[in-house]
């Protein structure tokens, strides 16, 4: 269930929120430096600049803890030169309940589901991963409480398979975004599974740092 909140009382300074265009798929994570009622201000980053943001272009926001995660539509504000950052007007903000038990890691691998029933594999895309579960994007509708079994190829060529639940499904467009939950995984596609997760722990919390130091480097923002 989802309920509408006050943005500035649930960010804090230097919270790392994550964002992208309308018609990206994947996210990019920048830090909070400001936060008044509806307007928050972020460092600006690279992926800002070579897709051309621009004042009055859309942005989705997400940030996502171990209890909620808070989904926003907002607007392009503002472009601050010389603090380096931009100014989003928040236009809907909405907080759900994380329902899964792990810390979600962005990744793009791409995959093949069948159901049990099925004879033929169907291509989809991981979006995301966690200990508990995973989030694929395809073509092919699901529906909530189908099983499936999926077989994922990970960055370094290797294949791990898992059966899993369909626990939610949402339509964009063409698209469809489903959450599973890994019902069974054998012990040898469990290692592999840890190990790309232990990974992407690593590459997250550099990048967090390297955020956090840009945004301390650029200075309190301050009005232009």
């Amino acid at each position: 269930m989802s309920k509408d909140f006050q943005v500035a009382k649930k960010l804090d300074l230097y919270s790392i929120i994550e964002t992208k265009m309308k018609n990206e798929q994947n996210w990019a994570q920048t830090v909070v430096l400001n936060v008044h009622n509806e307007y928050l201000e972020v460092s600006q980053i690279e992926r800002y600049v070579s897709n051309a943001l621009m004042i009055g272009d859309n942005l989705e926001c997400r940030m996502i803890n171990n209890e909620s995660i808070i989904v926003m539509d907002a607007l392009v504000y503002n472009i601050k030169l010389v603090s380096n950052s931009i100014v989003l007007k928040i236009l809907k903000a909405q907080e759900y309940v994380n329902s899964r038990n792990h810390k979600r890691y962005e990744v793009s691998c791409s995959a093949t589901f069948h159901r049990k029933e099925d004879m033929g594999e169907k291509y989809t895309l991981v979006i995301n991963v966690s200990l508990s579960g995973l989030c694929i994007m395809t073509r092919d509708q699901l529906a909530k409480d189908d099983v499936i079994e999926i077989s994922m190829k990970c960055p370094g060529g290797c294949f791990i398979t898992a059966e899993c639940s369909v626990i939610w499904v949402t339509q964009s467009e063409q698209s469809f975004f489903c959450g599973l939950l890994i019902s069974y995984m054998d012990d040898i596609n469990t290692t592999m599974y840890k190990k790309l997760i232990k990974k992407l722990q690593g590459k997250e919390k550099r990048k967090k740092k390297k955020l956090e130091k840009d945004a301390t480097l650029s200075g309190k923002p301050g009005d232009e």
